[in-house]
């Protein structure tokens, strides 16, 4: 397996168990008084979609790109320092949306209406799974 491959498996499986731990926490520190406001929540709710929506224009700009690239140049550098780059970024950004339920649970809010910013972190976090472009030599094996 490609070390850089590699490198990216194991940075997103440490952000998926710090959201495993964001859930705990939040559990244990989550007050149980009544609830804060709706306004905190919608607004949260809002910069969630803004950040889901930059995912999605993070990998359109710089992971995509990079892979065409690669697809062609499997050694250029550049390319696959953007394309590491860019992965790293969306996992960050898939994180802040664990972050935003965490913050919203120790505010009071209860743990059914945090749990999809934790789903869709954890989600969007296990479909971006790291992948380069086959080498031209296993490609054509196996188109002949």
């Amino acid at each position: 397996m490609n070390p850089q491959i590699t490198l990216l498996n194991m940075i997103r499986a440490a952000l998926l168990v710090a959201i495993a731990i964001y859930m705990f926490i939040g559990e244990k520190l989550g007050p149980s008084r009544a609830q804060a406001s709706p306004i905190l929540f919608q607004a949260i709710a809002v910069v969630s979609i803004m950040t889901i929506v930059a995912i999605f224009l993070l990998r359109r700009s710089m992971v995509l790109p990079a892979l065409d690239r690669l697809q062609s140049q499997s050694q250029d550098s550049q390319a696959l320092l953007r394309w590491r780059a860019g992965y790293i970024a969306t996992y960050a950004l898939c994180e802040a949306l664990a972050l935003y339920g965490f913050v919203l649970r120790v505010l009071g809010f209860p743990f059914a209406q945090v749990i999809p910013f934790y789903v869709a972190s954890a989600g969007l976090m296990l479909y971006y799974r790291p992948q380069l472009p086959q080498s031209e030599p296993m490609a054509s094996k196996s188109s002949g």
